[in-house]
């Protein structure tokens, strides 16, 4: 016969499971105030004024580049002249360029134009006013294997540490998704633990409700078939 206590313990241990169940959700937050504007992720759009038409471009947040960067197509230079000429987003672009930068790629090393851009972020606030960052150098990386076009999501822009600096900039980026349980947040990396401490648990309440059993394999079947049963028609 089934034992009442046993029974009664199990139907306990399946409440308890189904409210864990119940109570466990699914959230994404994002890191940092949601009503600074000046709290960016690594990932962002933003306007160069007078280039591309003031169309939103697609930037990267690359806090370990001293200086942002600009891929291009079929970058010419003309010293003489001292401007520069390339393809970006399918349109032909000449600009004067103040110098250049020296960028070290394994054994090479690439002397790039260096142009100047005010870049505008746009605000959290639709009722604010967006945020312009003024005379922000910018290298030219000429990319030849790759036609650099609008909408692939490449991140064609690279926004360094002299943008960061000079806007005021905090880079917070995105958290990871995180389990809800009972209230308290806690991250991937624990959620591990914590099953294997539900499961450590369970399986000792097992073992000891196995005792009110002549055959313990008997006991064991009942219980697992009954916990599967309770959690399925929850």
């Amino acid at each position: 016969m089934k034992d009442d206590n046993l029974v009664n313990d199990l139907e306990l241990l399946v409440a308890r499971i189904k409210h864990e169940m119940n109570s466990s959700k699914q959230v994404v937050k994002e890191a940092g105030d949601p009503n600074d504007a000046r709290d960016i992720g690594s990932k962002l759009q933003i306007v160069l004024t007078t280039f591309n038409s003031n169309e939103p471009i697609d930037a990267k947040v690359d806090t370990g580049a001293e200086m942002s960067s600009l891929r291009v197509n079929n970058l010419k230079i003309n010293e003489n002249q001292g401007a520069c000429s390339f393809n970006f987003y399918g349109k032909n672009v000449t600009m004067g360029y103040e110098g250049f930068q020296a960028v070290k790629l394994g054994d090479k090393t690439e002397n790039r134009p260096i142009v100047t851009f005010n870049v505008v972020v746009p605000t959290k606030d639709p009722n604010e006013k967006d945020i312009t960052v003024s005379n922000v150098k910018f290298n030219i990386n000429d990319v030849p294997d790759q036609e650099i076009v609008a909408g692939d999501n490449y991140m064609d822009v690279l926004l360094g540490m002299n943008f960061i600096t000079a806007g005021k900039f905090k880079v917070v980026g995105r958290a990871t998704q995180t389990e809800g349980v009972e209230g308290f947040e806690i991250l991937d990396d624990e959620k591990a633990q914590i099953l294997r401490n539900s499961v450590k648990d369970i399986v000792s309440q097992l073992i000891h409700w196995a005792g009110n059993f002549k055959d313990p394999n008997e006991a064991m079947e009942f219980m697992l078939d009954e916990i599967a049963t309770q959690i399925r028609n929850r």
